[in-house]
């Protein structure tokens, strides 16, 4: 749980296989008192990097009012290609 008690979801894994770069996200990580993305590149360069990202209160909820405000507009233009993953109709 995050300080003010609320409950964060689990971190997500983008191409966990060992030999393609792997993007983590965590909506919380404990250590710095904020969401982080790692990027790793195990297979080829080695390469990690680690990012917390310091974002302004509400932030979160704003993109998610905004992206509503997309679906609204555009209906036809918004991909839903699995359970909470969109794009953009090409």
């Amino acid at each position: 749980m995050n300080p003010g008690g609320r409950r964060w979801a689990e971190q997500h894994r983008w191409r966990n296989d060992g030999h393609s770069p792997e993007i983590r996200i965590q909506p919380y990580h404990e250590e710095h008192g904020t969401p982080a993305v790692q990027v790793e590149d195990p297979g080829r360069s080695c390469v990690s990097v680690f990012l917390p990202m310091n974002l302004e209160e509400g932030w979160i909820d704003e993109q998610r009012r905004l992206f509503g405000r997309v679906l609204k507009e555009w209906p036809s233009e918004v991909l839903q290609s699995s359970p909470g993953v969109y794009e953009w109709r090409r």
